[in-house]
């Protein structure tokens, strides 16, 4: 066993740091490609099958438990929602996309089906229903195709929401779980897959003032975020050793650190939800919790800003020059 340990230790050390990180990355996209499809299976599992529909009110239990795998496969998502949305352009938007997307196309009138509104923020609309933050409401009512959140009140919406809305979640999660494992990975597009989610870290923030942010429903849009910049820590402790084998030192100690500042900000914050906007946002407030969650978040994430957003793509042009050489 001894001898066998030895080996692969020693295969480990010569395999090049760009072919570690691409194996790296690929099994961490991959574990939680695996994760989220789990917690689909799990929140349609969990379903009711009511005469009468069902509500908090009636099927508490059941409720519950569709929230907890709902959150668990949100999770999931947000760690790699960078990777998905430049290896499933498509899946991103029929899972991840928001109500006001969906029905600017058209009305959606039958929100339990697969058909218009889908993904997961459907399901979080219906789930989380009667609880919506009086923002969001006003926010959603301005919309020219807006349709009230419900649950289920009929035997066919409870039947709908099982075999239609969640199966096509479920499936459409299984598919990107099954189709990435053959999919080549570069991992030099895998950081840019990171760029994007830390990007997004502001409009998070400024779309969480206005009712309009992403897990609004569930009131846990921090939570989004804290899986966002858990996923990047991970894929670029992966990626690091091939930084600083293309002598990215200096860079690689930059954003360790600023990594390590969103993780303080967010830390500074209790519970899953944004901190209260406060009145008077964005003219006044901006020295409460949400005004200085957002100016720390906007300095952290903007390009052109001097903290970890900046330091990501200065480590990105390297990793990019690293690659043009072999195309």
């Amino acid at each position: 066993m001894k001898t066998w340990a030895w080996l692969l230790v020693g295969l480990a050390a010569c395999t090049p740091p760009r072919d570690r990180a691409i194996e790296d990355v690929k099994r961490y996209v991959g574990q939680e490609l695996e994760a989220l499809h789990d917690a689909t299976v799990r929140l349609r599992q969990a379903a009711p099958e009511a005469s009468d529909g069902w509500s908090l009110s009636t099927h508490r239990e059941a409720v519950l438990e569709m929230r907890a795998a709902w959150s668990d496969a949100r999770d999931a998502y947000e760690r790699i929602e960078g990777a998905i949305g430049m290896l499933f352009p498509h899946y991103d938007v029929s899972v991840d996309e928001r109500y006001e997307a969906f029905i600017a196309v058209r009305p959606d009138r039958n929100l339990f089906d697969d058909d218009g509104v889908t993904g997961m923020h459907a399901v979080e609309r219906i789930l989380w229903a009667g609880e919506h933050s009086d923002a969001t409401v006003r926010f959603e009512r301005s919309l020219p195709y807006y349709e009230p959140a419900s649950f289920p009140s009929t035997a066919r919406e409870a039947s709908e929401f099982r075999e239609l809305l969640l199966a096509r979640l479920e499936r459409e999660c299984l598919e990107m779980r099954d189709t990435f494992r053959s999919l080549a990975l570069d991992p030099a597009a895998a950081f840019r897959g990171l760029l994007g989610s830390i990007e997004e870290q502001q409009e998070k923030v400024a779309l969480g003032g206005t009712g309009e942010g992403e897990s609004r429903y569930a009131n846990r849009t921090l939570a989004d975020m804290r899986a966002n910049l858990e996923g990047g820590v991970h894929v670029f402790a992966a990626i690091a050793p091939w930084l600083l084998d293309e002598g990215g030192a200096a860079e690689d100690v930059r954003i360790r650190a600023g990594f390590e500042r969103l993780q303080a900000l967010y830390d500074g914050v209790e519970g899953d939800a944004l901190p209260e906007v406060p009145a008077g946002w964005p003219e006044e407030g901006g020295e409460r919790a949400f005004g200085r969650l957002h100016e720390d978040v906007r300095r952290e994430s903007d390009p052109e800003g001097g903290g970890l957003m900046r330091d990501l793509m200065r480590a990105a042009e390297r990793v990019d020059a690293a690659v043009l050489p072999r195309i």
